[in-house]
């Protein structure tokens, strides 16, 4: 297993985060910050 996601994966799937899908892509992303990297050309 590589070190991403033994350090950053593993974590957040032990805490088994609940996706608020009425919330929207923005809040989920802070979620899951760390593990996503930034897409080039969607804004913020």
């Amino acid at each position: 297993m590589s070190t991403w996601a033994h350090d950053v994966l593993q974590p957040l799937a032990r805490q088994k985060i609940a996706l608020a899908l009425d919330e929207g892509i923005r809040r989920n992303d802070r979620l899951f910050a760390g593990a996503l990297k930034p897409i080039r050309g969607v804004p913020d």
